[in-house]
């Protein structure tokens, strides 16, 4: 699948526009291909090569403006790679490639440059740009044998206090750890942990969640991160009932006493998330107690009705699962409501872990 119809684009600027990028990013031998392709060594910062690559595994085809990387694994479309390389997001990689007119010397008319990322924004109705894949062994480098103690029971001595997560948990989801994660060019890197996402049994992406609370942003997206298009934890194997929150943090506090706990990635649920939440019989909803998270139990909750039975946790406290005990979270969903009785608190009560 490509990422748009490019063949009414002109081939010389496609290929000279792809040529000029791998330059950009510190990649001098190209080997073409008769099929659009041009054979080089992976530039990706985080991906995992023996050998520094010499044996080139990756490439970027200007005909369907794809990067595959055999070596990695990973794949995605070309403001994807860019992205990737540049360390942001890919809104950002548009707005910079739009200032790119004349990337190695070579000047490319700027209307057919927009023209080009305006057809990648927008793929046609049976064409979607794919979602980003990895080999799992790019967690390789991030997979520790002991796991930071923010994770899990904390170091008052240091003054980290834990999130209580169970190692078991950590090790199924592959939690890691960077002690220098890459945050973009001519950027620090930074402290972060690592929460893969995998989806229909293929790595789409990770978060990089921040561990010291000064550090922006709070997480960093590998690049077209699937948050809109998949679910943290929706592979578990239920089909009776579904938890919903918004946070993978939450999944991880409390997966292992609510196994079927997952998450939306915030309180901006999609359609296409919701379509997934009709494979079970009884959905309950547990957004944050806020503005953002009573909206969404709104509007998911009458969308799913539909399809589903639905139910409301009905905390009355200013916090979210990931911050609650067993014990509490246990007890709240003992009494959870029907979706057509749930309102919103008038007051919250505060909550201190």
């Amino acid at each position: 699948m490509t990422d748009f119809e490019a063949g009414h684009l002109p081939e010389e600027q496609r290929e000279q526009l792809c040529r000029d990028l791998l330059a950009e990013f510190g990649v001098t031998r190209v080997k073409p291909t008769h099929k659009g392709e041009l054979i080089h060594s992976c530039p990706l910062p985080f991906g995992q090569h023996r050998n520094g690559d010499r044996n080139p595994s990756a490439s970027l085809n200007w005909k369907k403006l794809t990067f595959n990387c055999l070596g990695c694994g990973a794949h995605g479309g070309l403001l994807w790679f860019i992205a990737a390389c540049r360390g942001e997001e890919t809104a950002q990689s548009r707005a910079w490639l739009e200032k790119q007119t004349g990337l190695g010397g070579t000047v490319m008319e700027l209307p057919i440059l927009l023209k080009m990322l305006d057809d990648m924004a927008k793929p046609t109705a049976t064409e979607r740009t794919p979602i980003p894949r990895y080999d799992p062994s790019m967690l390789n480098p991030w997979l520790w044998n002991d796991f930071h103690p923010y994770l899990t029971t904390g170091l008052p001595e240091f003054d980290i206090a834990g999130r209580g997560i169970p190692e078991a948990t950590l090790r199924h989801f592959q939690v890691g750890y960077a002690p220098e994660y890459y945050m973009g060019r001519h950027e620090p890197t930074q402290e972060r942990l690592i929460f893969p996402q995998f989806w229909k049994g293929e790595l789409v992406g990770w978060q990089a969640r921040r561990i010291d609370p000064e550090d922006e942003p709070k997480y960093k997206n590998s690049p077209d991160f699937p948050r809109e298009r998949t679910i943290y934890n929706y592979d578990n194997g239920s089909v009776g009932n579904a938890l919903v929150v918004e946070s993978p943090a939450s999944v991880l506090r409390h997966f292992h006493h609510v196994p079927y706990i997952q998450a939306t990635f915030g309180a901006k649920v999609t359609d296409e998330q919701v379509r997934f939440l009709h494979r079970y019989e009884n959905v309950v909803l547990w957004f944050d107690n806020d503005n953002a998270g009573w909206k969404a139990t709104q509007d998911v909750g009458d969308q799913l009705t539909r399809y589903n039975t639905v139910w409301v946790v009905d905390s009355p406290y200013a916090a979210d699962p990931a911050d609650m005990p067993d014990e509490l979270v246990d007890e709240l969903l003992e009494q959870v409501v029907p979706h057509s009785l749930w309102r919103p608190p008038s007051e919250l009560i505060p909550w201190r872990s």
